[in-house]
């Protein structure tokens, strides 16, 4: 009994002491922020006052060569998909659920083929094959995150991943794209960043596209940008479907607010 006891306190004892926050081993945000401020006298502004003096020339070579790493990946992928399978739906597949690329744990064999069956409805389509993912249309101003406004070394190692992903199907024979959305205007919790400091974020992320020669394989566009193959009308239809959908989630979110208020302030009673 006592062992037991001891066990349990053992482990209980390498647990984080917060649970509010998902820290994984106990190394969450909000922790190591706490370990700067208790370091001494150190401040964001400190931070500032010392930059880092490097030439820009200097910093696009560096990245071309990460893209140039980047293209040796994606052949590699393809290279080990096409040795796997002679499926073109299951060699894409096979690189989307690579280890390197996937997030969390392989694709499960209902998965898979759910997986697969998208993939070959896509590839029955004419045109380029094309995969959409959404992207932050902002940075956030948490000053132990971010400094200043604009993207940094993190998103041009995301949009080269990205691209990467694009680059090895289409060394299948299988010309794609991967469009990255941004959507920064709709909700009401994110209003409060000018829409100036938005577009200027969504600007340099073009801005890093064609620099590194990406725009083959990579797109960046807002989600309220009209289409290449959208007609005018249609893309009004789409904008009005938007607003739509947005009114009626929100009407629905504050309808719950107000029956949580009422059922509340009757327990109080």
């Amino acid at each position: 009994m006592c062992k037991a006891t001891s066990a349990q306190v053992a482990v209980e004892s390498k647990q984080s002491s917060v649970v509010d926050y998902n820290t994984d081993q106990g190394n969450g945000t909000h922790l190591l922020c706490g370990e700067l401020l208790e370091a001494g006298d150190f401040t964001s502004a400190e931070v500032l006052s010392k930059p880092l003096d490097i030439p820009a020339e200097t910093l696009h070579a560096m990245m071309l060569a990460r893209v140039q790493h980047a293209t040796n990946v994606a052949e590699n992928l393809a290279k080990k998909a096409k040795a796997e399978t002679n499926s073109l739906p299951e060699a894409i597949f096979s690189i989307l659920n690579h280890r390197g690329v996937r997030r969390g744990e392989a694709k499960s064999e209902i998965g898979r083929a759910g997986c697969l069956k998208e993939i070959e409805a896509a590839l029955a389509r004419p045109g380029t094959l094309r995969f959409a993912v959404l992207t932050f249309p902002f940075r956030d101003r948490h000053p132990f995150k971010n400094v200043g406004a604009l993207p940094d070394a993190g998103e041009a190692e995301s949009l080269i991943r990205f691209w990467t992903i694009a680059k090895a199907i289409s060394c299948l024979d299988v010309p794609c794209k991967v469009v990255t959305l941004r959507d920064g205007t709709r909700y009401p919790s994110t209003w409060h960043y000018p829409i100036e400091e938005k577009r200027r974020y969504g600007d340099c992320f073009r801005d890093l596209v064609q620099a590194l020669g990406l725009d083959e394989h990579l797109e960046v566009r807002d989600v309220d940008d009209r289409t290449e193959e959208e007609s005018p009308e249609a893309y009004e239809d789409r904008l009005d479907g938007h607003n739509e959908m947005f009114e009626k989630e929100m009407s629905s979110f504050m309808a719950a607010l107000v029956s949580s208020g009422g059922s509340s302030r009757a327990r109080s009673a």
